[in-house]
């Protein structure tokens, strides 16, 4: 396979799909200022959710906000599923979504004309439906109508829409429930492609099933058999897998990126054949780390992620007309996982911050709010989805120079050390990993805590009972402004227009 891949034309005609439904739950929603670090973000049909690191799910977008987020004061439309904290992983379909709590059950909302939402019948459902209660669940994928979901005893399960054995149960036959593919426990993750799903073991070997046309299943050969259960697709060993409605991508184990089934329009290929029938490799560089597939009317193309954060792609998400970096940062921690024909990318930054460019017709890239203006698609025009907590000290903005950001505990704001104490003219500090205490004097006031813990003391005696202790993460440490910030004497406020917070000396 050539190294470059290049953009078959530029110019495209896109048909556009009305959807025959907006997804409006009636669930708990907001608007919100959400200032949690982010460590999962899944891109729907015209709707986005992340997940936080304390486990609080967010969904927005779809033309939802005049029915989940009617007194919205400020016309944003975000809502909080479930509880807040209770969540660990989800996946976003097409018209519907699935997600895993804390505690093994599995929950789902949306369109459900297939059986998709796995509640045993077919019915649209717009608040929150447990699937099942006899299984602890881990991890969930989903597509336009079936859904694949590993339990926590490492069996793998699916259900929804089988029109091509993509429940890989030797049938072609429609399940409303989660049905048991086969009976190995040694599944490790798994990808649902739009007929299809391929599926990786404990060992790193990959299997597939579902539709084979356009070579979907990377076996050799195009045809309209189907393969309704399980079977080894090669002999490699892999890493972490990713498919589109017609396509998949994957990362070896030794770190090569590969592709096959539909090429997309962005492939100049001599013989002029749309696929690729067995796995190519892209390019020669061996340190990816992740890859979401997009290959629907949207989404033409796919972006990767480097060891190094460098985030890279081509066709519609990436703007380039090669495969090759997608902007400057080295900061990625993350990128989302798609659905098919979501037309828009999120990625998360290594502090935590969530952004996204892409298609915005819904408000899935701007809290549920329309755009004013026309939008700009391209890479270019990436946003921070819920923008960063500013700080000043006596109405001068304070330059981060942590590489982390602020965040939000239980009504709290946490910030990183070095930035809060520096920008208030402390320049002792003292850190001492071993007993994970801090140190800090200015002038003649000195301030000491210890992470985890909720006792301050000034001067060596008590000074207050913290309700959020500091916290130590991605070996940064954060402390609670404003009961640091009163202790050295400032005055602390905050304005939710600019997302700023100032500190003002007595």
């Amino acid at each position: 396979m050539r190294d470059t891949v290049l953009l078959a034309k530029k110019t495209f005609i896109l048909l556009l799909c009305i959807p025959v439904w907006f997804m409006t739950f009636s669930i708990h929603a907001h608007g919100l200022d959400v200032y949690e670090n982010f460590v999962k973000a899944g891109a729907g049909k015209w709707y986005s959710m992340a997940l936080t690191e304390n486990g609080t799910l967010y969904y927005w977008g779809n033309d939802a906000q005049y029915e989940v987020n009617a007194d919205s004061p400020d016309g944003t439309n975000i809502a909080v599923l479930g509880k807040e904290g209770e969540w660990t992983d989800f996946s976003a379909g097409m018209y519907h979504f699935v997600a895993v709590k804390k505690d093994g059950t599995m929950w789902s909302a949306g369109f459900n004309d297939a059986g998709q939402l796995g509640t045993g019948h077919t019915e649209t459902r717009l608040d929150l439906q447990q699937i099942g209660k006899g299984t602890k669940w881990s991890k969930v994928s989903t597509n336009y109508a079936h859904n694949v979901a590993l339990a926590q005893d490492g069996t793998l399960w699916a259900w929804g829409a089988n029109w091509n054995g993509q429940l890989g149960n030797g049938t072609t036959a429609q399940s409303n429930v989660p049905i048991k593919i086969g009976r190995d426990n040694d599944w490790s993750d798994v990808t649902a492609g739009e007929r299809f799903t391929i599926a990786l073991k404990q060992d790193g070997s990959m299997y597939g099933w579902g539709a084979m046309f356009g070579g979907r299943l990377g076996v050799g050969h195009t045809s309209a058999d189907l393969q309704k259960t399980p079977r080894k697709l090669n002999d490699s060993k892999w890493k972490t897998v990713s498919s589109g409605s017609a396509q998949t991508w994957a990362i070896r184990s030794d770190g090569t990126l590969w592709l096959w089934g539909f090429k997309g329009f962005f492939f100049e290929n001599e013989d002029d054949d749309p696929y690729f029938l067995v796995p190519e490799q892209v390019g020669k560089d061996n340190d990816w780390k992740m890859v979401s597939a997009q290959d629907g009317l949207y989404g033409l193309g796919i972006v990767a992620l480097k060891q190094d954060g460098s985030l890279w792609g081509w066709g519609f998400h990436a703007g380039t007309e090669a495969f090759e970096k997608i902007g400057d940062s080295k900061e990625w921690m993350s990128i989302s996982h798609n659905s098919y024909d979501s037309g828009h990318m999120l990625a998360i930054n290594h502090d935590g911050s969530l952004w996204g460019w892409g298609i915005n017709y819904s408000g899935q890239l701007t809290q549920g709010k329309l755009p004013e203006d026309e939008w700009d698609n391209s890479y270019e025009n990436i946003v921070e989805i819920f923008p960063s907590i500013q700080l000043q000290v006596n109405d001068v903005h304070v330059a981060n120079q942590s590489g982390a950001r602020s965040f939000v505990d239980r009504g709290r704001t946490l910030t990183p050390l070095r930035d809060a104490l520096t920008a208030m003219g402390v320049t002792d500090i003292h850190w001492d990993g071993a007993n994970q205490t801090v140190t800090a004097t200015k002038n003649d006031t000195t301030l000491k805590l210890k992470v985890g813990e909720s006792e301050l003391y000034v001067n060596g005696e008590l000074y207050d009972r913290l309700e959020v202790p500091a916290v130590e993460k991605n070996s940064r440490i954060f402390i609670p402004l404003r009961a640091v910030a009163n202790a050295f004497q400032y005055e602390v406020t905050f304005s939710k227009e600019t997302n700023t917070i100032n500190l003002t000396e007595r």
